[in-house]
């Protein structure tokens, strides 16, 4: 299990904007998260690394009670999100993009129509987890490589 996802961004203040105000994530002893006991997310002022389709790509996950919601809330923030819809037997999910230019995607906890009623509270924060990053290889040398040069090794 990870703890902490580091992204480097060009406009740390106005990425973290994005998280806490639209994301509804909020400021916990090592980042931004849901809760203190899930992972967070550190932003570090630099250069922003989107993911390159010539040689891998990744996105990060957000799992939530009820996508259909969440998503309405996007758009009237004005945030692009694809539309709903279910994967396979996987789930019902979307994707939006942060103002960095990283993949969010946004996976309901249960199967469409299962989405519980939201009491009071973010649309979103409201029993979100910053679950997962996915990592997506077409050259597995290459992403290596490019690991590597990161400061990341298996």
């Amino acid at each position: 299990m990870f703890s902490q996802i580091s992204l480097a961004v060009p406009d740390s203040a106005a990425v973290g904007r994005f998280y806490c105000d639209i994301l509804g994530m909020t400021d916990q002893p090592d980042g931004l998260g849901y809760a203190e006991q899930q992972a967070h997310l550190s932003l570090a002022q630099g250069p922003a690394h989107p993911p390159s389709p010539q040689g891998f790509s990744w996105k990060i996950g957000i799992t939530l009670p009820n996508l259909d919601v969440a998503a309405t809330h996007l758009r009237q923030s004005a945030v692009s999100i694809s539309q709903p819809r279910q994967f396979e037997d996987i789930g019902y999910m979307a994707h939006c993009v942060d103002p960095a230019g990283a993949t969010i995607e946004l996976l309901q906890q249960g199967p469409k129509g299962s989405e519980p009623d939201l009491e009071a509270g973010h649309p979103i924060a409201n029993g979100a987890i910053l679950a997962h990053v996915t990592l997506r290889v077409r050259d597995l040398a290459a992403a290596q490589n490019w690991c590597a040069e990161q400061g990341l090794h298996l």
